[in-house]
């Protein structure tokens, strides 16, 4: 298989190789060589006559983060469990791998209020580059939840997340691509049950109608499997709710769509 790169920053395009990938094999692209002094740099790989599977390694004093790539662009993007509290840092990274300029608007909800900042009204992302938004900027600090929608009045681009968790009980780093559309089921394979582990679920509804919510668990042995006890989640409109399998929500509402991470 053989192909080419572009890594792309604040500036343009920095860099561009071609590279080739052998039968049952693998190629790193080491983005650090190509970008000495920003802070987040994208990478857009086409591969000819061929095709193959495409992973980001981030590494970071707080941890590695492994994600795969997106394989489309879209003109809206939504992430649903954003995280300020104790210093953590939120960072969106919004790419334009096309030779037009897009222009998207910004707004983000908690669990008690949403808010579309003026200064991200129309926020440009030049040609092929990388721009990036601490969710500081936004005004949503030291917040335990906070989710974000981008939507492009002109032209589709990529969003993906830095996230830093410093504090409040959270601590890491994960680098992930943010929701390119609505639906209304989300599947969740890797759950884990076990002494010390905690797992909750954001649910965000970036619509101006209620989300009505029923969870099921899969387990094994299968018997464990359940439909989640109790009157559904509701959402209310421009809201995110944090699902706790071990508390309970009792509201009600009308079914609709929305992004859970």
């Amino acid at each position: 298989v053989v192909g080419r790169y572009q890594v792309l920053t604040e500036d343009g395009v920095v860099a561009e190789q071609p590279f080739t990938v052998g039968s049952w094999s693998q190629t790193r692209i080491d983005v650090d060589a190509a970008v000495s002094d920003a802070d987040f740099a994208s990478v857009i790989v086409e591969i000819d006559g061929g095709t193959g599977f495409v992973e980001q390694i981030a590494r970071h004093p707080l941890g590695d983060s492994v994600a795969a790539c997106s394989n489309d662009t879209s003109p809206t993007w939504y992430v649903a469990d954003g995280y300020t509290l104790e210093n953590s840092v939120e960072t969106l990274v919004l790419t334009n791998p096309f030779d037009e300029s897009v222009v998207a608007d910004l707004r983000f909800s908690t669990e008690s209020r949403q808010s579309e900042p003026d200064r991200f009204r129309g926020f440009i992302v030049p040609p092929r580059s990388v721009q990036s938004i601490p969710i500081a900027e936004l005004g949503a600090r030291d917040e335990p939840i906070i989710s974000v929608t981008v939507e492009a009045t002109a032209g589709r681009l990529i969003v993906g997340r830095a996230q830093e968790y410093r504090g409040g009980g959270r601590f890491g780093y994960d680098v992930s691509l943010g929701a390119p559309e609505l639906r209304d089921q989300w599947w969740f394979a890797d759950g884990e049950v076990a002494d010390g582990v905690e797992e909750t679920y954001s649910i965000y509804n970036p619509t101006d109608e209620e989300v009505e919510v029923t969870v099921f668990f899969g387990g094994l042995p299968v018997s464990a499997s359940a439909v989640n006890e109790g009157d559904p989640i509701v959402v209310p409109p421009f809201r995110v709710v944090v699902f706790d399998p071990n508390g309970s929500t009792t509201t009600d509402g009308t079914a609709g769509e929305g992004s859970v991470d």
